[in-house]
């Protein structure tokens, strides 16, 4: 991979979605500080709500700040199995409501025998 697609896909890509994705929550989380300390009313729905979207921006700020510091990769594997194994073992938790029928999988039956 040449120089420019390796800055492009492993430092400014992932820079940019985890910036936006620390921007949104962000500023949802500021919206519910803000909510919170004018109506007063926290329950702990709200209490809950407000902590997952604080521990989602700590999370995803982490992410930009791993990015930001890393440096290159001294060793490549360019075999497709592990890079296809790298992307199943990454994404297979989001599809797996796909095969399962019903979403969380927790309410779902267990299959009768």
């Amino acid at each position: 991979m040449s120089n420019r697609a390796s800055f492009i896909f492993g430092r400014a890509l992932p820079l940019g979605v985890f910036g936006f994705l620390v921007a949104i929550q962000g500023e949802l989380a500021f919206a519910g500080v803000q909510h919170a300390l004018t109506h007063g009313d926290l329950d702990r729905a709200g209490t809950m709500y407000l902590l997952n979207r604080i521990l989602t921006v700590a999370f995803f700020a982490f992410l930009v700040a791993i990015y930001a510091v890393r440096s290159k990769a001294i060793a490549r594997d360019h075999n497709p199995v592990a890079i296809a194994a790298a992307l199943i073992g990454s994404f297979v938790l989001y599809g797996l409501f796909l095969t399962s029928g019903c979403w969380p999988a927790a309410t779902c039956a267990s299959p009768s025998a």
